[in-house]
């Protein structure tokens, strides 16, 4: 609904799926699901738009994102060492089994674990155990070692939601929203009782229905979302500056898109808007909880019409889509007569200018990760009887296309608070990615320079965070006596009102 609403304001025109005239090609085809190989390919012209591409779920899927990364991490090094150590189940299970033993045996302190189907969303079949005979499973699923020291906010649990445009994957093109939702667990976190949902988990799905979520919560406020301005607020607070934190969202980003950039077909039709899930522990450090293929745009409170409506309007400005130009479908079918149907008769003198955009049937809101199923185009004498591509489709498709960039000023087409992310400097501008491992190595490196910095930057930030009420720990197991020493210097900064939590 507010992808409508958003359009809408802006002066397009909607055009319902299934009344949709054929010979009318639309600007923009929004869709939750996927869409058909057909789909892709009859979508031909210069100012249409779909919002997905395709044979990107290979990181939207728990367990493709795992073997994604796994492979970054075997060939680029610690880099890519930003997923909690995970075993994909059944396939794993006797590693994890083994994993778990060896921990019972020599650690001194009791591991936990969190369990994730591998292709499901909104929290759903998802848990915390501590012993292996509590690991039930009926789906392909993902176990993680659990991150039992999170960052807190008043005692309780939260993770950023970080939006991610991708324009194109060849060559790669990659804009953060600078905008987010800290999104709250609605319960303090507390390890004693890890069936308490509300309490470990922070999807908006779950904590939504929860008996705190119009109570302050400590300082949190009514509603389980903030947005950048609070949560950057709450960290000045403190003294932390969040940019660093910043710097390594980004690197985390980047990286996980490379892991695919290679693999995705060349469809300049196309465009992405991911919902990246990001916890951070009590070093600032980032780690990736998973990628959602279309996230959810739903409006459960203030918070999240404010952050969407913005995020909508910004990226609608970045695409720059074109306008609907009859007369210039008119020119283009009568020139191309033997290879397309007749597609528009006398140029639409109503709304020859406005844009038109497509929306399918009305999905309920929510974040999905779903398989693209896309395959190779075959001819059309070779499609089943009622699969036959249309007439006006392509029969192949261009996917690896010489890219020789001269001019840069168009690069950054950032409207709002989107900004680019990749490239991020003019060696990695020049490397193209469909040539293998060589350049992607050199795009790694550029990014472990930065990453160092960024890295110094929240140990240092990091100090401030270690006294009591800053260290991670649940409140009703903190004890001071454990905490790590801070300088007397740093102490001095440190007001007694600061005392509280940023945790």
């Amino acid at each position: 609904p507010i992808v409508r609403q958003v359009l809408l304001d802006k002066g397009w025109l909607e055009v319902v799926e299934e009344t949709s005239p054929n010979d009318k090609p639309v600007n923009l085809w929004w869709k939750q699901s996927r869409y058909t190989p057909s789909q892709f390919l009859a979508c031909r012209y210069p100012y249409q738009r779909l919002n997905h591409f395709p044979k990107s779920a290979g990181i939207t899927h728990k367990d493709h994102l795992l073997r994604n990364l796994r492979c970054m991490k075997g060939i680029y090094g610690s880099i890519c060492g930003f997923v909690p150590e995970s075993w994909i189940l059944p396939n794993e299970y006797v590693s994890f089994c083994k994993q778990f033993t060896e921990n019972s045996d020599t650690s001194q302190q009791e591991k936990l674990w969190i369990c994730k189907p591998s292709d499901l969303s909104r929290g759903r079949k998802i848990f915390v155990f501590r012993h292996v005979h509590e690991l039930v499973y009926d789906c392909t699923a993902v176990v993680q070692r659990y991150l039992d020291s999170p960052l807190l906010i008043h005692g309780h649990k939260f993770d950023l939601r970080i939006y991610v445009l991708v324009t194109s994957f060849t060559p790669l093109r990659v804009y953060i929203y600078r905008d987010l939702l800290a999104r709250f667990a609605t319960d303090p976190y507390d390890l004693s009782d890890l069936n308490n949902k509300l309490a470990h988990l922070t999807n908006t799905s779950l904590n939504k229905y929860s008996d705190h979520i119009h109570q302050e919560k400590g300082g949190i406020g009514p509603g389980c979302k903030w947005d950048i301005v609070k949560l950057e607020a709450h960290f000045k607070s403190h003294g932390v500056d969040f940019a660093p934190v910043w710097g390594r969202i980004d690197n985390v980003i980047r990286l996980t898109l490379l892991a695919i950039a290679a693999k995705v077909p060349f469809l300049p039709v196309c465009f992405e808007l991911y919902g990246f899930d990001i916890i951070l522990d009590r070093n600032l450090k980032p780690w990736l909880l998973e990628v959602n293929f279309s996230p959810a745009l739903a409006c459960d409170e203030p918070t999240d019409w404010e952050v969407k409506r913005n995020l909508i309007g910004d990226m609608i400005d970045t695409l720059r889509i074109r306008p609907f130009d009859s007369q210039f479908l008119e020119a283009e079918t009568q020139s191309n007569t033997n290879q397309t149907r007749n597609r528009s008769g006398k140029p639409n003198t109503q709304n020859g200018s406005r844009e038109r955009v497509q929306t399918a049937p009305e999905e309920e809101e929510e974040d999905i990760n779903d398989d693209d199923g896309w395959v190779e185009p075959k001819k059309p004498s070779q499609c089943k009887a009622g699969r036959r591509l249309p007439k006006s489709a392509p029969t192949t498709i261009q996917r690896k296309p010489s890219v020789v960039i001269k001019d840069h000023s168009w690069v950054d087409r950032a409207s709002g608070k989107f900004e680019l992310i990749y490239p991020f400097n003019n060696v990695v501008l020049q490397q193209d990615l469909t040539k293998g491992d060589s350049t992607l190595r050199v795009v790694v490196n550029e990014v472990k320079v930065l990453e160092r910095v960024w890295m110094e930057q929240c140990r240092n930030l990091s100090l401030k965070l270690r006294t009591p009420g800053f260290t991670g720990k649940s409140t009703s197991s903190s004890n001071s006596s454990n905490l790590p020493p801070v300088s007397k210097g740093l102490r001095t900064q440190i007001t007694s009102s600061a005392i509280e939590d940023i945790e």
